[in-house]
Parts: structure tokens; C-alpha cells; sequence
């Protein structure tokens, strides 16, 4: 059991680790932990990074790039115009949602971890 935990400790640190870095490279949107609501109306620019969160796309939300989920909960009610990558996430896509393709979940865990809100990174959001 140490060593399970141990590991996923290892491997949330490197997940933040490299959300930092690429934080520094590009003019994405990430979301570390909590819950976040993109309302009707608001546009995402770039790509959506979502780490342990719970993140809601409402109707009439838009992401013009791509979803990226890790261990976390995803509600699609809007329209994404990139692809949609989610390990070890739920994700739920509503009949108003318009994505490209239905996404799977390409996890080993049955289980999603949510933290608490920690980080907002390169918010790019208007409407």
C-alpha cells in the first residue's frame, strides 16, 4: 500500500511539475484541483488542461482547442473544436454538446482523484 501511494505521489508532483514547464512554452489554460464552470457565452482561446478538478463546459461555452483531463471530472455541455484526451477522468458528453469525437477513457484506476482548487494557470477566457 506505501508503495502504491508513494507512486501516485510521485507521479501527481510530476504532472505539476510538467504543467509548469509547459505553462512557460505556450498560452494554454490548466486548472489544478477544484471546480470550474466555463458559462454560456465565454471562450476558452488554446487548450483546456484539467488536473484533478471538476470542470463544467455549459451550453453556448466554447474551447477552440483541445481538452486534456487527468483524474478528473468533465460535464461537456458546449462546443470543443479539438480533440478530447482524458486519462483516469469522467466524462460526461450532454446532447448539446458539439465535440469532434465521443472521448474515451484510456485509464487503468476505476477512481478519480479531486483536489482542492490549487492552481489557475494562463486563464484565457472571454465573452
Amino acid at each position: 500500500m506505501k508503495t502504491i501511494l508513494l507512486s501516485l505521489g510521485i507521479f501527481m508532483f510530476l504532472i505539476v511539475l510538467l504543467t509548469g514547464a509547459l505553462i512557460t512554452i505556450n498560452h494554454n489554460t490548466y486548472i489544478i484541483g477544484g471546480n470550474y464552470i466555463v458559462t454560456d457565452g465565454e471562450v476558452v482561446h488554446g487548450n483546456l488542461g484539467m488536473f484533478f478538478a471538476q470542470v463544467k463546459l455549459e451550453k453556448g461555452a466554447r474551447v477552440e482547442g483541445a481538452l486534456l483531463s487527468f483524474s478528473s471530472t468533465l460535464d461537456l455541455c458546449g462546443n470543443v473544436n479539438g480533440q478530447i484526451t482524458s486519462l483516469e477522468s469522467e466524462v460526461t458528453v450532454q446532447q448539446s454538446a458539439q465535440v469532434k469525437e465521443i472521448p474515451k477513457d484510456t485509464g487503468i484506476f476505476p477512481f478519480v482523484v479531486i483536489l482542492p482548487e490549487m492552481a489557475r494557470w494562463n486563464i484565457s477566457i472571454s465573452g
